[in-house]
């Protein structure tokens, strides 16, 4: 099994602060690090009268369910895995079946809003990619699994935990099946893949992009808009090791070793080998090539005639 460590947690303020500027009317939702189903923890709270929007969300399921009781595999910090309560009120129960149906629209228009992420709806439950593809059958993303459940009447009476997970950035062994998929890798070859697919040269620039950011989150503040773009390079980079795509660089490995490095000793060793062996060969190097390259700066070859024409892709 996949480990990410390096994988980010929900942010409890931002989270909060989101759902005030869109004016959200229920509690603040419960964020927790794990818990076996968060369709169980919210059934607990609503049969002790908890109000309607009550909502918990998960870092990890360790018993999470699908639809007609299959597993779902929910490592941690790797996807959203959440239950909200409703309370349905005087409307019959013969249209509460519609709510599982409302609830997957909400979430495909949610993802359809985001970046116009190309996910569809595969009735009655199921968030998949691929719909349109003669290639292959659709790749599950997500799905919602909703629950009636009983609640004293002073709070609302019965209602229905619909609970929905969405697989946002796992890695091709923690998907529960073949068929299955994640946010992270359709986000990046859905438009490679339709417009001209994927070559190393792809996978070469999406290396250069994880690696030019240091995580030091000092990019902007406030950020313009409101994406922690160090998370996002942590996710590409274990999408790149997950795919065999992670080149070795050294001078990369020497950077990370000496960061890495906490004895006094190997620091002032690496910082003189680095420092006073590398810039010495650096400088050599330099002198050397400068001297080949002398005759042509000094006398650099006539162009004439008109420039080729290239194409820009």
């Amino acid at each position: 099994m996949t480990e990410f460590n390096d994988r980010r947690a929900l942010d409890h303020v931002r989270v909060a602060q989101l759902l005030v500027d869109i004016g959200w009317p229920g509690p603040v939702p419960v964020i927790v690090q794990a818990t076996q189903s968060t369709n169980a923890d919210v059934a607990e709270l609503a049969s002790a009268g908890a109000p309607e929007g009550t909502c918990v969300v998960a870092e990890e399921q360790k018993a999470g369910r699908g639809r007609l009781g299959r597993d779902w595999s929910s490592p941690p910090y790797a996807g959203l895995w959440m239950s909200v309560l409703v309370r349905p009120g005087d409307i019959p129960r013969s249209r509460w079946t519609w709510l599982p149906l409302i609830a997957g629209l909400a979430a495909h228009d949610s993802m359809r809003l985001l970046e116009h992420i190309p996910v569809a709806l595969k009735w009655p439950n199921d968030l998949v990619f691929g719909v349109d593809s003669q290639a292959a059958a659709p790749r599950k993303l997500g799905g919602i699994l909703s629950e009636a459940v009983s609640g004293p009447s002073e709070t609302g009476g019965d209602g229905v935990v619909i609970g929905i997970g969405i697989n946002v950035a796992l890695a091709a062994d923690e998907l529960p099946t073949p068929q299955a998929t994640s946010l992270l890798v359709e986000a990046f070859l859905y438009e490679e893949q339709t417009r001209r697919g994927v070559s190393l040269k792809h996978w070469e620039e999406f290396e250069d992009v994880a690696d030019h950011c240091t995580v030091c989150h000092k990019c902007a503040s406030p950020c313009p808009v409101k994406i922690d773009f160090g998370e996002v390079s942590m996710n590409m980079r274990n999408l790149l090791r997950k795919m065999g795509q992670k080149s070795f660089r050294p001078g990369n490995a020497l950077s990370m070793a000496f960061l890495n490095a906490t004895s006094p000793d190997k620091i002032n060793l690496m910082r003189s080998a680095m420092v006073g062996v590398g810039f010495k060969a650096q400088r050599l190097a330099h002198d050397l090539l400068s001297r080949l390259a002398r005759k042509q700066t000094s006398a650099p070859r006539s162009t004439v005639g008109a420039a080729p024409i290239k194409e820009k892709r």
